[in-house]
């Protein structure tokens, strides 16, 4: 447990050469949670490790469509000493490739190191591998013949600087989350810096924390929210009309007439769940109308949220950017509630752009305080690198636009979201992320905004400056974001909108959980070891009474539990547009190319353009296995982005995206809940088959060449 930027990878790297040095047969694994960390830590080892074993250490193993590595986990643990992996590849692979570990399991490892352990304290992947090492430790304990075979537990060690207190309010409630910590990693050795705390302290950055109230008229925002409002009150009463009218929509346990408050997350929240209930609904007209309401509530939902920390100007750009792009406005509705709901929405954008024309639209003081602290920041030091962090993905869009744009500051600004999210939404996907987080570092831009996903372990050290923009979480997302400041004398500032000033109070809490936090780590380190081991055993035998009822349930098996819920593979489906429900294709017709991306061998859909039509996709790039060129397929109906064109051994194919795709069952016409990753249609689409050579002559003959009407788009 030491500060951020106090070099625990380098103690990591340590460990792991002491080690290899004494066993040179030895396996270790370095786990990671996200794909940057993964990479980051992996160029770490390889600068820091001397030679030769510099050369042990594998490839990043890490998941995502676009990975640059895919070698089997088999494969790297076979031909390699050290293993930088994301935490869930390690636990996929105890969970479905046991033949991997030639029957140890965990055991195959001398050494597992955690990066940011802190996460073992909750329902996360590296909790999941400390559960198989603790099935093994069980196994190691009660087995004559394996303790005669000389098998051992590897060493587990974990690195964080926040251990967090479980939302303690108390000192001892804080040391019993840091046991139960300690009891989830098997460590009965929590180690902190002593001796050397006060150089420490003078080479790792901890800035104070400066938090800045931005008060404003809430009555601005209040004209542009009640303009919405309008709409939003036509929206709900349509929705309840259509779902009154399906009696099994009351069973599915999502009341209408339960409608949280506008402007907030819960509402985001509400629509997506509408959304995501209409799976069992057969009659489809219903279905389309249900999903415009959906879809024209959430985004007027979120335009009311950034209206209210930022601009007018911004809400309403927002607006248009998800609501009246010139592809949706050329086609005509999908559904008779997106009719009457596009052309209210006409009559109240004429307003709104009335509005927005004012000096009120064009003001925020959230965003006013942001401008003076980067003017301040880069004034005097115009090498600097901010890190801006918001809640919302769309958020993270929306202020780097604003600091782009912003001719006060002339910074260039990107963003940063989470790889799963859509790009419609501002998703970034991780070769986005790594660009972008490269083009940071190397200072072709000097500020970033990004929610989340860079909180933990990114390493930037011309990072100086943090700001958290309307946003405030809990004690570890304090001391992580804080760290993200490598620099010396950085910053850390939160601003707080006047709608929010219960975070001020919050952030305050926090900053006294992490004097809380350092008291509980004090106390348990001066523990011994046999009364640290005492008390982690209570937590270790409800952790193992879990995992043997779970697997009693099934849930030890992917397989299983989808067969305990009910779920049975005995229907093909129909691939539908989840925009307006029109029929794409057939299951029968989707193919694997290599193990990870799912086409469709579907020549009347791909070439002969009743379904689907080209749009310019952005600049070709290569993934693994193929090549994307650059061209977007859309429904030809509604105009919603379906799939990308991709090159594989010379020939063109459609690439589904799953998200913009719904399922229904070919003989009883009931539609799958929305996927958002392939490995969710498991449970109900029959497993896909592998293009073949027959599949491959087939589709030569009918498409030797990328068909004519999607040209215009190639790059």
């Amino acid at each position: 447990i030491a500060p951020t930027g106090s070099g625990k990878t380098l103690v990591a790297v340590y460990v792991a050469l002491r080690l290899l040095k004494a066993e040179p047969q030895a396996k270790v694994a370095f786990l990671a949670s996200t794909t940057n960390l993964v990479q980051q830590q992996y160029e770490e080892f390889r600068s820091v490790l001397p030679p030769p074993w510099h050369n042990s250490v594998c490839p990043p193993v890490h998941g995502g469509a676009d990975s640059r590595n895919r070698m089997p986990f088999a494969q790297a643990l076979k031909g390699h000493s050290i293993i930088v992996m994301s935490t869930q590849i390690l636990l996929n692979a105890l969970k479905r490739e046991p033949d991997s570990f030639n029957g140890l399991g965990v055991s195959a490892f001398r050494l597992i190191i955690f990066d940011e352990c802190h996460n073992c304290s909750n329902d996360h992947p590296s909790k999941g591998v400390m559960v198989h090492y603790m099935r093994r430790k069980k196994i190691l304990e009660s087995s004559v013949e394996e303790q005669q075979k000389g098998s051992k537990l590897p060493q587990i060690l974990g690195l964080t600087a926040s251990p967090g207190t479980g939302k303690a309010s108390r000192l001892e409630a804080a040391v019993e989350h840091l046991i139960k910590l300690c009891a989830n990693l098997d460590c009965p050795y929590p180690v902190t810096v002593q001796r050397c705390i006060k150089s420490l302290n003078e080479v790792t950055s901890n800035p104070d924390c400066q938090i800045h109230y931005a008060p404003g008229d809430p009555t601005k925002v209040d004209v542009f929210i009640n303009m919405l409002n309008r709409l939003m009150n036509m929206g709900e009463g349509l929705l309840r009309d259509y779902c009154d009218s399906l009696e099994q929509w009351q069973s599915e346990g999502l009341p209408v007439s339960s409608v949280p408050p506008r402007g907030t997350p819960a509402y985001l929240n509400y629509c997506t769940n509408v959304k995501y209930n209409m799976h069992n609904i057969t009659d489809q007209t219903v279905c389309k109308n249900i999903l415009a309401c959906s879809r024209y509530l959430g985004c007027c939902n979120e335009a009311q949220m950034i209206a209210q920390c930022f601009r007018a100007v911004d809400a309403l750009r927002y607006l248009e950017t998800e609501l009246r792009t010139e592809d949706e406005m050329a086609k005509p509705p999908a559904s008779e509630a997106e009719e009457r709901l596009r052309r209210h929405l006409d009559d109240v954008m004429q307003q709104l752009i009335r509005f927005c024309g004012t000096k009120e639209a064009s003001s925020s003081p959230p965003l006013d305080k942001l401008v003076e602290i980067l003017r301040e920041q880069f004034t005097g030091q115009p090498n600097s690198r901010a890190i801006v962090f918001v809640k919302q993905k769309f958020y993270a869009r929306v202020l780097a636009d604003f600091v782009d744009e912003c001719a006060e500051l002339r910074l260039k600004a990107t963003y940063v979201t989470g790889a799963t999210s859509g790009e419609s939404t501002g998703g970034t996907n991780a070769a986005e992320q790594r660009a972008r987080l490269e083009d940071f570092r190397r200072g072709l831009y000097k500020v970033i905004a990004c929610t989340s996903v860079t909180e933990e372990g990114l390493d930037i050290p011309d990072c100086n400056l943090v700001v958290r923009y309307c946003h405030v979480t809990n004690e570890v997302s304090m001391v992580q974001t804080k760290g993200r400041g490598r620099a010396r004398n950085s910053a850390y500032h939160v601003i707080v909108a006047e709608t929010q000033e219960w975070l001020k109070d919050k952030e305050r809490i926090n900053q006294e959980r992490d004097a809380m936090m350092s008291q509980a780590v004090r106390t348990v380190a001066a523990m011994s070891a046999r009364e640290l081991e005492i008390q982690m055993l209570e937590y270790q035998v409800r952790m193992m009474n879990t995992d043997e009822d779970n697997q009693e349930a099934g849930g030890g098996d992917v397989n299983q539990a989808n067969n305990n819920r009910g779920q049975v593979l005995d229907s093909d489906h129909d691939i539908l547009c989840s925009k307006c429900f029109t029929q794409l294709s057939h299951s029968t017709r989707l193919r694997l190319i290599g193990d990870i991306h799912r086409v469709v061998v579907d020549v009347e859909m791909f070439a002969s353009g009743g379904r689907l039509r080209g749009q310019a996709g952005g600049e070709a790039k290569r993934v693994p296995g193929v090549e994307v060129i650059g061209v977007d397929l859309v429904c030809d109906s509604c105009g919603f982005k379906v799939a990308k064109v991709v090159s594989y051994g010379r020939l063109f194919f459609p690439l589904l995206t799953v998200e913009a795709v719904l399922f229904r069952r070919s003989i009883t016409m009931e539609t799958e809940r929305p996927a958002r990753k392939w490995k969710a249609t498991e449970s109900f689409l029959r497993p896909v088959a592998r293009l073949s050579q027959e599949d491959k002559n087939l589709w030569r003959r009918h498409v030797p060449r990328l068909p004519e009407h999607y040209r215009p788009y190639w790059n």
